[in-house]
This record gives structure tokens, C-alpha cells and sequence, in this order.
């Protein structure tokens, strides 16, 4: 899936989650953000959605955040540390403590 192809993301933080723009419950990444931490819970993609990137963009998001905004991240959700691992370059960019 190339840049342009990537689902819209939006940071909702009423509901403590990153969620798909057009349609939020097909596509979300739960969050806590306390003392200087993102702390990444809960990864949830729909079925019909599954297989197309989703989760990536919504993990990239939530790291780009953090990132931009000087967090350490938290990766509590297993999706998360999978995608971590999977990305070791991403990953060794990033202040990461251990859940």
C-alpha cells in the first residue's frame, strides 16, 4: 500500500483513540496519554477491512504523534508491539519503554 493509498487517521481524544476519518468503528487504536507517556492499549480493524493496511496506518499515526509531540510510547497492545518489532528501523527512532 503506497502513501497516497493510506486511509485517513484522525486523533480522537474524547474517545482516547485513533480511528479511521470516514468510518471510526471499523478502525481504531485505543490510547492513554499521561505524564509524557502514549500508551498504546487496544487495536481493533474490522473483518472486512482486514489485510489492507489498517492497523499499519493506524500504529504509523499514533508513533508520528508521539513522535511530533516528544512522548515515550507505552506498546501495551500486542498489535502495536508486533508492528514494532516487524519495523525495527521505525522502531529505533522512537523513545519506546516497556509496558
Amino acid at each position: 500500500m503506497s502513501d497516497r493509498d493510506q486511509p485517513e487517521i484522525v486523533r480522537n481524544d474524547e474517545r482516547g483513540r485513533f480511528e479511521l476519518a470516514e468510518e471510526p468503528g471499523k478502525g481504531y487504536l485505543d490510547f492513554r496519554l499521561a505524564e509524557g507517556q502514549l500508551t498504546l492499549t487496544y487495536t481493533e480493524v474490522s473483518d472486512d477491512l482486514e489485510g489492507q493496511g489498517v492497523g499499519g496506518a493506524l500504529v504509523r499515526s499514533a508513533l508520528d504523534h508521539a513522535e511530533a509531540e516528544g512522548l515515550t510510547i507505552v506498546p501495551e497492545c500486542g498489535f502495536v508491539a508486533s508492528w514494532l518489532d516487524r519495523h525495527p528501523d521505525r522502531a529505533a527512532e522512537l523513545d519506546i519503554a516497556t509496558p
